[in-house]
């Protein structure tokens, strides 16, 4: 029981810690003089970049997505936030609307043995011709 009263006291400060945060606000013009407005969460960036076994990684931006790491000093772990901008992505949802939120973990891929074959744009040309 005490549990459940305490876990009710946690979510309710940080309901109000979370509304008294102050947002960034994004206008921009979508054709004519229509204007949409997106409520960037605070802390959010539309693009990161880190050093990663000595190389900087740059990540984003991507349209409509706003990231934050879950710990400012490991961005491996990024939370986001997905918005309808400019109505790229749905054309049922308002423009600006959110869309959907989750976690990104950066993986590292395998290095692979294989070559990419590239095609002859020059034989490609001449055979249309």
């Amino acid at each position: 029981m005490m549990k459940i009263f305490i876990n009710t006291v946690l979510a309710m400060l940080l309901l109000l810690i979370s509304a008294g945060m102050p947002n960034c606000t994004s206008e921009q013009e979508t054709g004519g003089s229509l204007k949409q407005t997106i409520v960037v969460p605070h802390g959010y960036m539309d693009r990161l970049e880190q050093v990663h076994e000595n190389r900087l990684i740059g990540f984003g931006p991507f349209r409509g997505y706003y990231f934050q790491p879950q710990d400012p000093k490991d961005l491996s772990r990024l939370v986001f936030v997905c918005f309808n901008e400019d109505g790229f992505y749905s054309s049922d949802m308002p423009v600006g609307a959110r869309l959907y939120e989750g976690t990104a973990v950066r993986a590292t891929l395998p290095r692979a043995d294989f070559v990419i074959p590239v095609k002859n744009p020059t034989s490609a040309w001449t055979a249309q011709s």
